[in-house]
């Protein structure tokens, strides 16, 4: 799962790997709470550190424990 923030707001993009029969079930489960800044105080609250810059990842995991693929275990983010 990954968000990154655009000229637009923020993409969202989730993917599930297909299993085998038998081998279990594959979901993605997630909440995302955005909150919006007016564009005239966007570039002051990226200049103080508080909004990432645009293009920037908020989150980048994959999979619920350990490192999968070269990306951490998804889990609870706060930006």
């Amino acid at each position: 799962m990954s968000a990154t923030t655009n000229e637009r707001g923020v993409g969202i993009y989730t993917w599930t790997p297909k299993q085998g029969v038998g081998q279990g079930r594959s979901w993605v489960e997630a909440d995302y709470t955005i909150y919006g800044v007016k564009s005239d105080l966007a570039e002051k609250y990226r200049t103080e550190g508080k909004c990432k810059p645009v293009g920037k990842n908020i989150i980048n995991c994959r999979g619920a424990t350990g490192v999968n693929r070269g990306l951490p275990a998804c889990g609870s983010v706060d930006d």
